[in-house]
């Protein structure tokens, strides 16, 4: 089966219209994750806690439940 020159000139059009426009998902998409990740390492920055647990919430000053870290 041979295709006739109409059927190949549209096949490749529809090829690139379609090669374009993953490129500009693949962009979009990229953009998204970028600027994601940028407001999640602003924000992470300027929620750090100050004390010296990684792990404490900042403005808590007393534990809650003195039996669960082991006085009590």
């Amino acid at each position: 089966m041979r295709f006739e020159k109409s059927e190949l000139h549209d096949f490749a059009e529809s090829d690139r219209s379609a090669g374009e426009h993953v490129g500009i998902l693949l962009a979009l998409v990229f953009c998204i994750s970028l600027f994601l990740m940028v407001g999640v390492t602003w924000w992470t920055s300027q929620h750090q806690s100050q004390g010296h647990d990684p792990h404490a919430i900042s403005g808590v000053k007393e534990v809650a439940h003195p039996e669960w870290s082991g006085g009590g």
